[in-house]
Order: structure tokens, then sequence, then C-alpha cells
């Protein structure tokens, strides 16, 4: 191997090495989209995707959800349509949960999610928990195809992309604890 020194017998067991330094992830599951650097790995991904867990199917991606209203939930994405009209300001929506936060804005209340009850102070928080629930990715890395449901994820992919150079460190003044990510600095120094 060029990068490590490591060494194989067969050529196939190198090719498959190299893909773990150029982060090169061929094979793709088409059931939830995630990637692996060999076949054997995709293989023993599969399995859960086999069993009886993910029931419920998707029609028009065939991605596989575990309850039959994250399937409601998720089918709703593919469509344009907005059938849960707001009483009170018109506002329509394509899900009744999106709706029932609309409706807190009005009456001055927080964010409930209908499937689980859990409750947000903000709309952008319920639209990031929704996104457990319908799975929903739609930030996508342009060079391996990895999805990710949030933008951050997606950021902090990126760098396995990036050639493994010197690896900048922010430093806390107050501490000298290191961090490789400057918003888990800003986070460290907010405490």
């Amino acid at each position: 191997c060029s990068y490590c020194g490591k060494q194989f017998k067969i050529q196939f067991l190198l090719t498959q090495h190299l893909r773990t330094h150029t982060g090169i992830k061929p094979f793709k599951c088409k059931q939830c989209d995630k990637r692996y650097y060999s076949a054997s790995s995709l293989r023993n991904h599969q399995q859960k995707h086999n069993t009886n867990a993910d029931r419920f199917k998707c029609e028009i991606c065939e991605r596989r959800f575990v309850y039959k209203n994250s399937l409601k939930l998720h089918i709703a994405t593919h469509s344009e349509e907005k059938p849960f009209v707001c009483n009170i300001c018109g506002k329509s929506f394509k899900q009744n949960v999106t709706l029932q936060g609309h409706l807190g804005q009005h009456k001055g209340i927080k964010y409930g999610c209908e499937l689980c009850g859990q409750k947000f102070k903000e709309r952008s928080s319920i639209y990031r928990h929704m996104q457990l629930h319908t799975g929903v990715k739609p930030f996508h890395c342009e060079k391996c195809g990895k999805a990710f449901s949030r933008k951050g994820n997606l950021k902090e992919h990126m760098s396995i992309h990036e050639p493994k150079t010197v690896q900048t460190l922010y430093n806390c003044s107050a501490c000298n604890k290191q961090y490789k990510h400057r918003p888990s600095i800003h986070k460290h120094l907010r405490v």
C-alpha cells in the first residue's frame, strides 16, 4: 500500500484496502443508501434489512420502516400535495405534525411530535426531530453519495475525503483542551 506500507499477497485485498485511504465506497445499499468499502460489508449490512423489523416499505423509493406511521410520514415527502390547512391563516402543510407546530405559533405553545410526544420550543427543532421518523436525508456528500439528515453531520463527514495532512486543532486558552472542530470549542467556551 502506497499510503501506509501494508503488504498484501492478493491484488484484490490491496484494492479493497486502498478504499479505506481514499474514502471510495462503491458498494451501495439499495434500501437505505448507505455505502461500503467491500461487497462483504454490504452483505453484512443488508442482513439487518432482511429481518422483520423493517416490514413497512415505501413503494416509491423502496426505503423500509419499522413503524407504519413513519412510512406514512415518509411517503408525504414524495408528494407536493399539502392537505393540512391552518383554519386561522390558511397556510397549508404536507404533514399534520407540521400544521400542529404552526398552530402552536398562533396559540403561543410549544411544538409537539404526534408520533412520540416529544416537545420542542422551536419549529426548526421539530423539523430536525421529524427527520428521524421520516428518514429524510437531504444533505448528500458529492464525493461518495452518503446522505445525512443534518448539514453539520455532512460537514463533519467531508473531513474523511480531505488528505490526511496536519490536523488543525482549536485550543481552549483557559484549560488547554483541544478540539478538532470549531463548533466544539465554541460549545466548550459557553460552558
